[in-house]
């Protein structure tokens, strides 16, 4: 490791529009020792953070999903009921409080209905 640096040695560069990797980055690389010498030029995108809804909106877009997804499943005959036990058995997801893991996202309301 060249003298007067650490295990690690952050060089952030603001390259906006370009795939071409700045001077300023080569240079420090070089220095290092450039390639073979255990250090690497690598880049990562800094992106604003996701935008999330708010509670209110998740559990107005959940309760929507829920409905038109039992309307054209089942029909309008039954759907009221199934609906009102669906948002009975879980109050907090349809209320945008609670969140449920990736791999049960598939609804098994409409499955077991039938």
């Amino acid at each position: 490791m060249p003298d007067g640096f650490t295990d690690r040695t952050l060089l952030q560069v603001q390259a906006a529009g370009t795939w071409a990797i700045p001077e300023a980055v080569c240079a420090r690389y070089l220095q290092l020792g450039g390639p073979g010498c255990g250090w690497v030029v690598s880049w990562q995108a800094c992106l604003p953070p996701p935008r999330r809804l708010s509670p209110e909106a998740l559990a107005r877009v959940r309760r929507g999903h829920l409905e038109r997804r039992v309307r054209r499943q089942l029909g309008p005959l039954f759907a009221d009921e199934v609906i009102a036990a669906e948002l009975a058995k879980k109050p907090g997801y349809y209320a945008g409080t609670e969140h449920r893991p990736a791999d049960r996202l598939k609804d098994d309301t409409i499955s077991s209905a039938r």
